[in-house]
C-alpha cells in the first residue's frame, strides 16, 4: 500500500511543471516555519500563566536563573507587564506570518489549478470527436 502511495506522489509530482515543484518545496519550508511559530506561541502560554498566578516564580524558577542577575533592577509589576508585551509581540508576529503563509498558499493553489485547467483544456481541444 505504501508503494502505491509513493507511486501516486511521483505521478502527481511529475505532472507539476518545474516552477511549481520549486514553489512546492518553498511552501513546505514556509509551513514548517509556521508550525515553529505555533509551537513557540503555545510554549509561551504556560510560563506566562505561571508568572501571572505566582509573580515570585520569576525569581524562584530554574528557567529564569540565567536572567536573574539582570531582572533585579525591575519590579515584579514591570516584569509582568514587559513579559505580557513580549508575549503579545510574539503573537502579533506569529499572526502576521501566518496571514502571509495563508495568502501564499492560496495564491500557489490558485496558480496550480489554473495552470492545470489550461493544460487540460488545451489537451481536450486537440482530441478528435470520435465516440
Amino acid at each position: 500500500m505504501t508503494h502505491l502511495r509513493h507511486f501516486k506522489f511521483a505521478v502527481i509530482w511529475g505532472l507539476l511543471p518545474r516552477k511549481y515543484q520549486v514553489q512546492t518545496i518553498l511552501i513546505v519550508i514556509l509551513t514548517i516555519i509556521g508550525a515553529g511559530f505555533e509551537t513557540l506561541g503555545l510554549s509561551l502560554i504556560l510560563p506566562a500563566l505561571s508568572v501571572i498566578m505566582n509573580p515570585d516564580s520569576i525569581v524562584t524558577n530554574a528557567g529564569f536563573n540565567y536572567f536573574a542577575p539582570h531582572l533585579d533592577r525591575f519590579s515584579q509589576l514591570e516584569l509582568m507587564v514587559g513579559g505580557m508585551f513580549m508575549l503579545g509581540g510574539v503573537y502579533l508576529i506569529k499572526g502576521i506570518y501566518l496571514a502571509f503563509l495563508i495568502w501564499r498558499q492560496s495564491e500557489y493553489i490558485y496558480d496550480i489549478k489554473s495552470t492545470l485547467s489550461d493544460v487540460l483544456l488545451k489537451s481536450y481541444m486537440h482530441v478528435g470527436y470520435e465516440f
